[in-house]
């Protein structure tokens, strides 16, 4: 019945998007079904018992263990290994408050930006004790499968969930032309449909103009984790995310907004993941959002604490590529680390159109000059190994 909901709720909640084509959180369908709002204020309640504002983190890291199940319909859709790599280190990144653009916070905030210390990485064991990758390959015959029942049955073209007591369950599949993901959030979904759906084209860094940083899954991941839209999903300012240290909110935010902007207060935070912002115009968690998800870690999702999973890929191991100064102006130098052979180098603007391409060996340190490029956000990829994102001013 809530599918059912979800598909005709789609139709009136997308006309105030299409023409932008904006991403869509699919939390904020769930939540407008009466049911759904009743969970959600049970789980509320009983966060609010344990008093998560200023909670202190019970232990130095909390590393989650995590599966990715990848179901394609389309070529494109079957992303690499080093994609979902790569997007796992932008979620440690953002909940570690070690993003590179952590600066950007505008002053009156940054005494409130916070750190959940929480590590994401590959299982590398499965439920029943295998060695694993911590990533599921699965061709489906279903071309929008990431919004229908059978995404969680393998019989019908999706994927079995693993413990969602004990592995934080990514489902990267099309969920559609208009909702880019949803997470569930706790105590609202039977355990076979727990975790974080999320469309590829919003997943890891990518070429999208818009949502290229990975910062859709840092989104959705928050809901996973007890967070609620800054606004409250309700364009007033009677009600909000219930977290003390986010200003009540008028509305949601899209683009990269000029600061500040006024609603609710003269200020608003539309800079946090939890808004709709472009990625490169959202930086932070808030230390209230931080300890919100601790409490629900340690009360509603405290399996997560006990498996005994470690990572499939140490961070030690992964590619790397580096360009700085990021931002810089036309010339840049290209540094790598931990790669295992020569490539190419592409760079491409936000377009997705090449502007530069050369050959690039193991352990170069590379000057790539830009000449009469525009300023903007480009991407370098060298073919089979990675990417990184830069901007040219």
């Amino acid at each position: 019945m809530l599918r059912l909901f979800i598909k005709l709720f789609i139709f009136v909640i997308v006309s105030r998007y299409v023409a932008a084509q904006h991403r869509i959180c699919g939390n904020e369908i769930f939540w407008q079904d009466r049911m759904s709002k009743e969970k959600r204020q049970l789980t509320d309640d009983l966060l609010k018992k344990h008093s998560y504002h200023n909670f202190v983190g019970f232990r130095s890291q909390i590393t989650i263990p995590v599966v990715v199940h990848v179901l394609w319909f389309d070529p494109s859709e079957d992303i690499s290994d080093s994609v979902i790599k790569e997007q796992l280190e932008i979620l440690n990144q953002a909940f570690s408050r070690s993003n590179y653009d952590i600066t950007k916070v505008p002053e009156e905030y940054k005494s409130v930006t916070g750190s959940t210390n929480i590590r994401f990485c590959l299982t590398n064991t499965t439920p029943e004790n295998y060695p694993t990758d911590g990533i599921v390959r699965k061709r489906t015959t279903e071309s929008e499968i990431g919004l229908s029942e059978n995404l969680y049955d393998s019989e019908a073209g999706g994927s079995n969930v693993w413990d969602s007591d004990r592995y934080l369950n990514i489902w990267v599949a099309n969920t559609g032309k208009f909702i880019s993901g949803f997470g569930t959030y706790p105590n609202q979904t039977p355990p076979e449909k727990t975790g974080v759906v999320i469309h590829p084209k919003y997943f890891g860094k990518n070429n999208h103009p818009e949502y290229g940083l990975g910062r859709t899954l840092v989104h959705e991941v928050g809901h996973y984790l007890g967070l609620y839209h800054l606004w409250g999903d309700d364009s007033d300012c009677t009600t909000d995310d219930g977290v003390e240290d986010t200003p009540p909110q008028l509305k949601a935010y899209r683009g990269c907004p000029d600061y500040p902007q006024a609603g609710c207060t003269e200020s608003e935070m539309f800079m946090n993941y939890m808004d709709y912002v472009d990625d490169s115009c959202m930086y932070f968690f808030t230390n209230g959002q931080c300890s919100k998800m601790l409490m629900t870690i340690k009360y509603l999702r405290n399996g997560l604490l006990e498996n005994s999973a470690v990572c499939s890929h140490p961070d030690k191991e992964l590619p790397e590529i580096k360009i700085y100064p990021n931002p810089g102006y036309s010339r840049f130098l290209l540094k790598t680390r931990n790669l295992e052979k020569d490539g190419i180098v592409s760079i491409y603007n936000n377009l997705g159109e090449p502007v530069h391409i050369e050959e690039f060996k193991v352990g170069d340190l590379r000057e790539i000059y830009l000449k009469n490029c525009l300023p903007g956000m480009y991407f370098v990829k060298i073919a089979g190994v990675g990417s990184a994102i830069f901007i040219n001013n």
